[in-house]
């Protein structure tokens, strides 16, 4: 079975030449990295965070982690780590390849057998069905690869259960399938306004700037890779993160890989700002960055 695009038309354009002009206005935008990925470098990236709004909002902010990812990766394999915004299904993965209108993303089965082994986690299409979070991704990853023979792994985290476990268990299953894999985790920031039932600041210019505050706190406590701390921080502040528990994934999946490997990383925020800046009217707004994890 392939699953079907269910965002297509709605987060981003349903046909094919229409989606790669939208796709390339998003890394040439002012808000974009202002040109096109050159091709690959080095490689020192390992993951970033990149959002997953619709494209004409969030859109430029993802271009700055997938230029990353086709100049400084030569990842053969993705574990794209999402949010579940539906409240369908629990925390799995997915074993169908995916379609969108720039074709069929194969899934890699073998790393997706061995995450399953490694955390724990179900394998469940249902999760899967009507959520955005990873489909969003994947027409920037087949943008930036064209053809080359890439594949992909989808994981929704609904729970805050065992997620040191999940981040744990992925550094495993990628060391013991031996694959050149990056992390995509997929999150937005601070949802604020009355739209999203989240307003500790009132309204105006002084909370537009308390909001990029709030979100510098999260992103500096993400820079320090302490995955308990953004937890903490959450629980405290009640942000309006909706990726928070994967990015707490990967901050466990990172503090696992430097302690069993004895790498270091380096945490580097590309891009940052919020729909308000796109249509200047904040009072319901929603933050975008994107950030890499580079190896030191």
């Amino acid at each position: 079975m392939v699953r079907k695009a269910v965002v297509a038309g709605q987060f981003y354009k349903g046909e094919k030449e229409e989606l790669i002009a939208q796709i390339k206005g998003c890394f040439l935008s002012d808000y974009g990295p202002g040109k096109l990925p050159e091709g690959f470098k080095e490689e020192r990236t390992i993951a970033v965070i990149a959002p997953h709004a619709g494209y004409m909002f969030s859109g430029m902010a993802a271009a700055w982690s997938y230029r990353e990812i086709s100049e400084f990766s030569d990842a053969e394999s993705y574990i794209i780590i999402g949010p579940n915004h539906t409240g369908m299904g629990r925390t799995s993965v997915y074993i169908d390849d995916f379609e969108t209108p720039l074709g069929v993303m194969e899934v890699d089965r073998e790393l997706a057998r061995e995450v399953v082994k490694e955390t724990g986690i179900i394998n469940n299409s249902r999760a899967h069905m009507f959520e955005h979070s990873v489909e969003v991704q994947l027409p920037f990853l087949q943008f930036i690869h064209k053809e080359d023979n890439i594949r992909f792994v989808p994981l929704i985290i609904s729970s805050p259960l065992n997620l040191k476990e999940i981040g744990e268990g992925i550094a495993r299953a990628i060391k013991k399938t031996g694959r050149k894999t990056l992390i995509i985790v997929s999150s937005d920031f601070t949802h604020y306004g009355v739209n999203y039932g989240y307003f500790p600041f009132g309204f105006g210019e002084d909370a537009v700037e308390k909001v990029k505050q709030g979100d510098m706190e999260a992103i500096e406590i993400i820079r320090n890779i302490d995955p308990e701390g953004f937890l903490k921080h959450i629980e405290r502040t009640g942000k309006t993160i909706c990726g928070y528990l994967p990015i707490t994934v990967l901050l466990y999946y990172l503090k696992y890989l430097f302690k069993s490997e004895g790498k270091g990383i380096d945490v580097k925020l590309l891009k940052y700002y919020s729909s308000g800046d796109i249509i200047n009217d904040y009072s319901s707004s929603v933050s975008y960055a994107s950030l890499a994890f580079r190896k030191k």
